[in-house]
């Protein structure tokens, strides 16, 4: 299993770089065509970690530095992709929304906010130093406002669906727990029967055995588990006829579901 994130000390860091590398690129005014290109070269860079970390059969375990450079060029493409298509005006600035509640689930809701601030900074920066930006800001001032609300707005959303997202694995994880520990009390009760105790499936297919049947019979679990039960004991009435499920009465205990005991074996 991949664990994709766990850097408290770094996530601030790494947002930082790349903003500082957004800024980079706009304050050298970079054409939009060499953005779209570094953002595919990105894109190809993190295809490649993808494929040999969490996509391939033979996953590696993500050490500190692939996770660190993941999470750098997922960033870096996210900025680029809507500083190339508009900064806040943008048809793909959901791209910053998605990414920042995508953060606050794999990391916490603090990096997820460096995230979004250092983004803004970015955003304002270009519209700050783009005359066509700069002027769609100063015909239409209101649409810079509402976006500013709208990032504002989605943090206590992304708290509240973090908050309960937590709440419903720590449930699961306890119901998990209860029902180990039920697993557990059964089994050692069974254990300590002397009687045979088999649990098998409707087709008498065994699933578990108590120590009993395995002192009983010689054989290991291991050996008896999967078997069918007629296979690996050998019953017969006291008049030598062999127990089958027919005889056993299986299908009629399959319809009443209840417990019954049979004589004669």
């Amino acid at each position: 299993m991949v664990e994709l994130f766990y850097m408290p000390a770094f996530e601030w860091l790494i947002f930082l770089l790349s903003s500082f590398i957004t800024l980079a690129a706009i304050y050298y005014k970079l054409s939009i065509v060499r953005l779209q290109q570094i953002t595919a070269l990105l894109i190809v860079i993190l295809l490649f970690i993808l494929n040999r970390y969490v996509f391939s059969r033979s996953r590696q375990t993500l050490t500190l530095w692939p996770r660190l450079v993941l999470l750098l060029f997922s960033s870096l493409i996210i900025q680029l992709i809507v500083l190339s298509t508009g900064g806040f005006f943008s048809p793909f600035l959901i791209l910053f929304y998605l990414y920042f509640l995508g953060i606050s689930f794999l990391l916490d809701l603090q990096a997820s906010i460096s995230f979004l601030i250092f983004s803004v900074i970015v955003l304002i920066a270009n519209i700050w130093l783009s005359r066509d930006l700069f002027a769609l800001f100063r015909d239409d001032p209101f649409s810079f406002i509402l976006y500013l609300i709208s990032f504002m707005v989605i943090i206590p959303l992304a708290q509240f669906l973090n908050r309960s997202y937590h709440i419903k694995d720590m449930l699961s994880q306890m119901l998990s727990e209860h029902l180990y520990q039920g697993k557990l009390r059964e089994k050692s009760i069974l254990q300590g029967l002397n009687e045979l105790v088999l649990v098998t499936d409707k087709n008498l297919k065994i699933l578990s055995v108590n120590q009993a049947v395995e002192e009983i019979v010689g054989l290991l679990s291991t050996d008896i588990i999967g078997r069918k039960f007629l296979d690996t004991l050998t019953l017969q009435y006291k008049d030598g006829t062999k127990a089958t499920m027919g005889n056993l009465s299986m299908d009629q205990m399959l319809v009443d579901k209840t417990a019954r005991i049979i004589n004669g074996f």
